[in-house]
């Protein structure tokens, strides 16, 4: 049976952050849970996320976490393989479809795949799987899945691919599957590409991307922002449009970080990103701020660095297409910050992961 979070008492931590912030908030530790990688909530206000180890999990809108797993997913768990994301389909009240990206244990003969399939969620649990999209996984290192998956407001299914560690060979071919951001239609039981999609015969949205980990859709503007990760340079914070090239496979790489990081030319003709981070971040979760809960942040994206576990708050210009400043790091010592996820719940206030389980950031009591 489930179990209320009060059971978690012992190991809540809740730490006082008023410096330089808009107003005083708590950060709590809710779900021990490590590397949970995506985090979403149906209509119904129950959230569902993604571990890294293969569980989808829901916890119901009371807080109580569901002790069994939606789904266990058999899942190879070398370097960054695993369960990468979840999204929940747009008319899930009706069909309670869900989809997952992730990377499986190799076939009997040794094959390696990445699939996307779709579940029906029945009382908690995950039924009736159906596989909708399968593509080779080569990745040597086990590396740069990309693995995001999210609905647009224009209700077409989107996902990333990173280079599987193909460097950047196949970025720059808007027909390879590797380094893209993809848009498709889901029909049925198929995936299909739209008829207005900036390549004939092309499921790419944009493309010349080496690992974009996360990407959202902006409430305000509908504007797609994303994190795209680097080599030795240019983690990117991206505002992406259709057709898009943001330069991975422009210059040839021989495998030495430092000596393409070196090239003039490697973003020569490449759309310029938001902000670039030399030296790298590892630049993760990414989300809008939209609650009420803190009004000083409206409108802001939120962002996750792996390297330092810090969440960084940016706050965008009038147009909501560029950055008007640096990014500002939510201080929420001395909990550990964000290294992998972070989302904003529908009770306006900011859940985010690392390494050691999932957070909160809420309202100080009484204020």
């Amino acid at each position: 049976m489930a179990k209320r979070i009060a059971f978690l008492a012992v190991l809540l931590l809740v730490v006082t952050v008023a410096r330089a912030q808009p107003a005083a908030y708590q950060v709590e530790l809710l779900h021990p849970i490590p590397l949970i990688t995506s985090i979403v909530w149906s209509p119904d206000g129950r959230m569902f996320f993604t571990e890294k180890s293969g569980g989808v999990r829901v916890v119901a809108p009371d807080g109580t976490l569901q002790q069994t797993p939606v789904v266990q997913l058999n899942v190879r768990q070398d370097n960054e393989d695993g369960l990468h994301s979840i999204a929940l389909d747009p008319d899930f009240p009706e069909n309670h479809y869900f989809y997952v990206y992730y990377t499986p244990m190799p076939e009997a003969n040794g094959e390696a795949f990445n699939l996307i399939t779709r579940f029906t969620e029945q009382d908690g649990v995950g039924v009736n799987p159906v596989e909708l999209f399968r593509y080779r996984n080569e990745s040597p290192l086990h590396q740069h899945h990309g693995g995001r998956l999210v609905f647009g407001p224009d209700g077409y299914l989107y996902f990333s691919i990173g280079d599987l560690s193909h460097w950047n060979v196949r970025a720059q071919d808007p027909n390879q599957i590797e380094g893209k951001i993809h848009r498709v239609l889901v029909d049925g039981d198929k995936l299909l590409r739209p008829d207005d999609n900036p390549f004939p015969d092309s499921t790419a949205w944009a493309y010349g991307l080496r690992n974009v980990f996360s990407f959202t859709f902006d409430p305000y503007s509908g504007g797609l922002f994303a994190t795209e990760n680097g080599p030795d340079c240019d983690d990117f914070l991206l505002r992406v449009e259709p057709g898009d090239n943001f330069g991975w496979g422009m210059v040839e790489m021989s495998g030495d970080d430092k000596t393409y990081c070196n090239n003039p030319d490697r973003r020569a003709g490449a759309t310029p990103p938001l902000m670039s981070f030399t030296p790298t971040v590892a630049l993760a979760g990414i989300d809008v701020y939209d609650g009420e809960v803190f009004p000083d942040w409206q409108g802001d994206l939120l962002a996750c660095e792996y390297k330092s576990s810090q969440l960084v708050r940016f706050v965008l210009d009038a147009e909501r297409t560029g950055l008007a400043g640096e990014g500002i790091v939510v201080d929420t010592s001395p909990a550990m910050g964000c290294a992998v996820e972070v989302a904003v719940g529908p009770d306006g206030l900011i859940y985010y992961t690392n390494l050691m389980g999932m957070y909160r950031i809420a309202p100080v009591d009484g204020e």
